[in-house]
């Protein structure tokens, strides 16, 4: 118990010191006052349960003193006991109705005597509560929030059980201020202010912190306290509540979490049709300027009379542009089948070295126009990989024209295989324009360019390098870009497993034949009697068609229809029956598939079993699967080189003769 002697005599604060000291149940802590200024300073830091008052500290009678004294323990609820002189007694004794609880003849005081005036005090300034109060207590026990009280200066002077369960302390350690040890270290600072600033104000208090359990872990409470006023509308209570909201903090942390993923998706979605926006309008740029070429070349032969190196130069650029709206189309077709999954590869032993040189001599041309020195070295001492040498060449391809293009005139490009921890490593340096660490991350990206004003000057699509990086992995390889920053060159690194199967769809080629006639090299076949039906709907391929396989001694017989194919294979007499089908898939009325499976259920001798190849701009796996199941023996995608078609028609009509 908390009390506070204001006693002139030290002599006497020391005997009355003894007295509660000497007492075992209850324990005292005990503060001494030698004058009113230093009564008033204690109580108001000490918060005293009792205070025991000499009359001759005050040298009464002094009004004002008792008055203060009086207020104070009325406002605190705290005990008061008057030690008097006997000759002093019935001057004071009015005083009990100003708020003393009890007074005592200091002449001849002892120990019990103050002790139990103490006790009798303290129970005075707390009377016992009515039956309805106690109902109320018992509520306050029972409810699992944590509940508390504190006097008008903010100091704590009731909490209920579910404070002492919660942090594990006993009773008494919340005292005061004690309650703020339980608090996380980061909130203590905050909370104080808070709680300082309501008390002085007289605002209510709100404040969110972490209070530590008995276990150590600490949780999020609310708390929440608000001021009781008397009729003066002075402070008498401030009552208060804790409520533990953890639950609640773990839940708008995943909403926020939420929100933050949600707000990251529609950024990553908007950039990415932002991607396929500027993608879009690529590719109408890229397809367009060679069409604008063609047709612009198409109008002066029409319409001018022009000199033969017009001419050739004519047809180069004819020839350039289609090719590079070919290129353009079979990177997009390419992309599209990787990302669906589609993409089937011939599996067979390459040489990585015969790979590499064959995509040197496609660019070594265009980097001789600008200067560009290329070195090719061969460390390694295995070169031969599991894979399919047309794509690899595709990668190869890609690397190296991309360094041709962005590498400035007098540059250099390094190719280098060597043997790096079981796989086979192919290495292209260039001293170009390199690539800034922004763009870094995302050079293998689909959709992705460095710069498009920049890029746009030197053409393409940018689907290179994702072509290049989804080639490689098919092969169960990897690739790798570096780069030193803007201007400083740039270095890509594709690793091939040497043994490792490679992922991705495998197929054995449905070409099997042509290998046969390419081993006779560039000889030229012939076709001389030859009867070929071509069917298609456009007419400007069909003539095409028909041109390509007249100037190798076929005859031709053109339909616009599946009808009409099937009319003349039908009606032509045995003798004129033709020899070989090249028909369309795509077409009005009647398409590719349905015009085979009618001509596959005739019989032989009606031309029920015909070499038939499906020549079509459908190009897909599932395309060629279908074509092939239907009747087809060959599916080739247009555009198509009219050397690959005499190849295969040689191959169906197993005509080898020489000419």
């Amino acid at each position: 118990m908390k009390v506070l002697l204001a006693v002139a005599s030290s002599v006497e604060r020391a005997a009355y010191k003894a007295y509660l000291e000497s007492s075992a149940e209850p324990s005292y802590t005990i503060v001494e006052a030698e004058n009113p200024e230093q009564l008033a300073a204690l109580y108001d830091q000490f918060q005293p349960q009792c205070i025991v008052f000499d009359a001759a500290f005050a040298k009464l009678p002094e009004p004002k003193i008792m008055d203060r004294v009086t207020a104070a323990t009325r406002r605190d609820q705290c005990g008061l006991v008057w030690l008097v002189p006997s000759e002093k007694i019935n001057a004071i004794a009015g005083e009990l109705k100003k708020g003393a609880h009890i007074f005592l003849c200091a002449d001849h005081l002892d120990a019990t005597q103050l002790q139990q005036a103490i006790q009798y005090a303290v129970a005075a300034a707390h009377p016992a509560l009515p039956e309805s109060v106690e109902r109320y207590q018992a509520i306050v026990e029972a409810l699992p929030e944590i509940l508390f009280t504190a006097l008008p200066n903010g100091r704590i002077d009731f909490i209920n059980q579910q404070f002492y369960d919660y942090t594990g302390l006993k009773g008494g350690e919340y005292q005061d201020f004690g309650w703020f040890e339980a608090l996380h270290p980061e909130d203590v600072e905050n909370v104080s202010r808070g709680w300082r600033e309501a008390v002085e104000s007289g605002t209510t208090f709100n404040a969110e912190y972490r209070f530590r359990r008995a276990d150590g872990h600490y949780r999020w409470f609310r708390c929440r306290a608000v001021p009781l006023r008397d009729e003066a509308h002075h402070i008498s209570k401030w009552f208060g509540i804790c409520m533990d909201m953890t639950e609640q903090k773990r839940l708008e942390q995943e909403r926020e979490n939420l929100l933050l993923r949600e707000m990251q998706a529609r950024d990553l979605a908007e950039a990415a049709n932002r991607a396929k926006d500027e993608f879009l309008a690529m590719v109408s740029h890229e397809l367009r300027a060679p069409l604008n070429a063609v047709l612009g070349w198409i109008n002066i032969l029409r319409s001018q009379e022009i000199d033969e190196a017009t001419f050739r130069h004519a047809l180069e650029t004819i020839e350039r542009s289609a090719k590079s709206q070919a290129t353009l189309i079979e990177d997009l077709v390419d992309s599209a089948m990787i990302a669906t999954g589609k993409m089937r590869i011939k599996m067979e032993r390459v040489n990585l070295v015969a790979v590499v040189q064959a995509a040197l001599d496609v660019v070594v041309p265009a980097a001789e126009a600008k200067a560009i020195s290329i070195n090719f070295k061969v460390t390694a001492n295995h070169t031969q990989v599991l894979g399919d040498a047309s794509r690899l060449q595709q990668v190869m391809w890609n690397l190296l024209s991309n360094a041709v293009k962005f590498t400035p005139e007098g540059g250099s490009i390094e190719v280098i295989i060597q043997n790096s921890d079981g796989n086979a490593q192919i290495t292209v340096s260039d001293s170009g324009r390199g690539i800034t660490a922004e763009m870094l991350p995302f050079v293998f990206e689909r959709f992705q360019q460095a710069d498009v004003a920049r890029t746009k000057r030197f053409g393409g699509l940018g689907l290179g390098l994702s072509l290049v990086k989804q080639l490689v992995e098919l092969h169960g390889g990897v690739v790798q870009a570096s780069s030193a920053g803007d201007g400083k060159g740039a270095t890509f690194i594709v690793n091939l497993p040497l043994r490792a199967r490679p992922s991705g769809v495998l197929s054995v080629s449905m070409l099997k034949a042509l290998s046969q006639v390419e081993e006779r090299g560039n000889r030229t076949l012939s076709f001389n009697g030859l009867r070929v039906l071509v069917v298609d709907d456009d007419a400007d391929a069909r003539e095409i068609s028909a041109i390509v396989l007249r100037q190798q001694g076929a005859k031709v017989m053109q339909a616009d229809s599946a009808r009409e194919a099937f009319r003349l294979l039908t009606a032509s007499a045995q003798e004129a029956k033709p020899d070989i089908l090249i028909s369309d898939i795509g077409m009005p009325e009647e398409d590719g598939y349905s015009l085979i499976r009618r001509i596959r259920a005739l019989p032989p001798e009606q031309g029920g079993q015909i070499p038939a190849i499906a020549l079509t701009a459908f190009t897909s796996a599932e395309d060629r699967r279908r074509a092939l199941e239907t009747g087809f023996q060959v599916h080739l995608a247009k555009p198509i080189e009219p050397n690959e078609l005499i190849k295969v028609i040689g191959t169906l009509a197993n005509r080898g003769d020489v000419r």
